[in-house]
């Protein structure tokens, strides 16, 4: 890898004290105050305009502050030269911002061409990331944007970002325009991705099942105050105020499993998720891409056959969907909403169909956990 000027390895910790932002009579952030521990995965949660993605552009100084500190490894952020500091943070956006003329390859590889590295290691980083994402190299580094999924795209931002190797990510709800069922197939690739890259994190979301899923620690903003800080337990058991507990709806744990079943909770099946068994794959391709979707669901006239994803089907673009379908877990609709959820994580499931006649409903466990606890 060609060398680039560093300002940190990794990051040991994150200070931001006593900061503030304003806009005019507007206070975005308010004398926020927190520590982010290297190495975890901090969420920034709270309602729209709290002021979370100001705070997270204080960090590589697309906003700079107006008042108090922020400092990496204990050396302040603005003693920092901001293009380079902006080099050193990788850095996720909803919108992801590909360029349309350019391959995969040609975007993710931007930076490093501008630092001067040879073809060869251009080459090598690319199809590392690009693996490390799930996206096949050989299938996708010469691909356009137009010719990817939104889930596809996200997937390139993230590894655009992680490009340069950084120690820190900053992610502004980059899964937050996505559909459901896809934004949960992401939440579960980017969870073998934290695992994988061991890196300092902080993500952006309004969405509370997302935090719980993700994040080691949640941090709650409201109108620019930081409100509290915790992890998922201490958050549902000891809510700092009556705002806390009904953003993480605590009473929620007291409910009975037993008493739901899996019609109450579902996801109602969508059109654009069906798929009949004689299509081919590159037909299948071409409609996900299109819906911006990457699951669907195989039928045989209209009974229940299996289930496909987007990422499967590249390597089997020839063949009809009869020929490459998978299982997943099929469960009455009127069965216990509990007694599915044990099934799935047994069997390490995050997805299943909820059935009657034919297929009516999706579940998501990770979902339903989150709303259930």
């Amino acid at each position: 890898m060609a060398p680039s000027k560093k300002f940190f390895n990794k990051i040991d910790k994150i200070e931001i004290k006593n900061v503030s932002k304003n806009y005019g009579a507007v206070i975005a952030v308010n004398q926020v105050s927190l520590d982010i521990i290297g190495g975890e995965l901090l969420i920034l949660l709270g309602p729209s305009g709290c002021g979370k993605t100001t705070l997270l552009r204080m960090i590589n100084r697309l906003v700079e502050t107006d008042d108090g500190q922020i400092l990496i490894n204990g050396q302040d952020v603005k003693s920092f030269n901001p293009v380079l500091l902006r080099k050193n943070i990788g850095y996720v956006i909803q919108q992801i911002g590909l360029f349309p003329h350019m391959t995969v390859k040609e975007n993710i590889s931007l930076v490093p061409k501008l630092e001067g590295w040879t073809e060869k290691e251009m080459n090598q980083r690319v199809k590392e990331l690009l693996e490390l994402v799930s996206l096949p190299p050989e299938q996708f580094l010469n691909r356009k944007p137009k010719e990817l999924s939104g889930g596809q795209q996200q997937r390139i931002g993230l590894a655009r970002a992680m490009v340069m190797d950084s120690p820190l990510l900053l992610m502004d709800e980059p899964f937050g325009a996505l559909d459901p069922i896809l934004r949960k197939q992401l939440q579960e690739e980017f969870i073998k991705v934290k695992e994988r890259l061991q890196r300092t994190i902080i993500f952006v979301t309004h969405d509370i099942e997302e935090a719980f899923r993700l994040g080691d620690r949640v941090a709650i903003l409201r109108e620019g105050q930081l409100i509290q800080v915790a992890r998922k337990n201490e958050l549902l058991v000891n809510p700092a105020n009556d705002f806390i507990a009904d953003i993480v709806d605590s009473n929620k744990k007291f409910r009975h499993l037993d008493n739901l079943t899996i019609k109450d909770t579902m996801l109602p099946l969508e059109k654009k998720y069906i798929f009949q068994s004689d299509e081919t794959a590159q037909s299948a391709i071409q409609r996900m891409i299109k819906e911006q979707i990457e699951f669907g669901i195989v039928l045989e006239n209209h009974n229940y056959k299996g289930t496909i994803k987007l990422n499967q089907l590249y390597a089997n673009q020839e063949k009809k969907l009869k020929e490459i379908y998978s299982q997943v877990p099929t469960y009455n609709s009127t069965d216990s909403v509990a007694i599915a959820l044990d099934d799935m994580k047994k069997n390490n499931n995050f997805i299943g169909i909820v059935m009657e006649d034919e297929p009516i409903g999706i579940l998501l466990s990770d979902e339903l956990l989150s709303r259930l606890i």
